[in-house]
């Protein structure tokens, strides 16, 4: 389980680096990952916390009716500058209550997504930016197979995040150590 969790989190870290995929994939064509889309419960406390937060730009927010007779819903498209990382999230007052995630490493532990993750030159730095800002990290640890040092923390609507310092090498002595104010199971 643990491996497979790892190949699923590693091939999408593949894709938000823009990597395309192999030929062989199932469906020809898929060139790198776009976006993830979150429905949320208060568009503009999300749009002011991962702005404040995480520094992402508004690109787009606009109100739109998807089918004739339905409540319109809001849209807000951020992108984080220097990067194609995008995220759009959507406001549907139609929306049943969301998923309660686990907090980290337990994060799996339901159906769909269970986390999101992006790529940092150095986790110290990082981790120490966050708390900073006020975010509590879940959890940090350095994944087994890869030697990658990892962290997660949670979104203000419970969604869990993951940061992750690529190590470019394997063996000791390639990553960094964690931040020693990351916690750790």
């Amino acid at each position: 389980m643990a491996t497979t969790m790892l190949a699923i989190t590693l091939a999408l870290l593949g894709m938000a680096c823009g990597s395309a995929l192999p030929q062989s994939a199932a469906m020809a064509g898929i060139k790198s990952y776009n976006k993830v889309t979150m429905s949320v419960p208060h568009l503009n406390h999300t749009e002011e916390w991962y702005h404040d937060t995480l520094g992402f730009e508004t690109v787009a927010k606009t109100t739109v009716v998807l089918r004739m007779g339905e409540q319109p819903i809001q849209l807000l498209l951020m992108k984080l500058p220097d990067t194609e990382v995008e995220i759009e999230f959507i406001q549907d007052p139609s929306a049943a209550g969301g998923v309660v995630h686990a907090p980290a490493p337990h994060q799996y532990r339901i159906f769909g997504i269970s986390q999101f993750s992006f790529i940092v030159d150095s986790l110290e730095a990082s981790v120490g930016s966050l708390r900073k800002r006020g975010v509590i990290m879940d959890f940090c640890s350095k994944i087994d197979a890869t030697g990658h040092n990892i962290s997660f923390f949670q979104d203000l609507n419970g969604n869990v995040v993951q940061l992750v310092e690529l190590c470019r090498c394997k063996g000791e002595g390639c990553c960094p150590s964690l931040p020693d104010s990351c916690p750790s199971v």
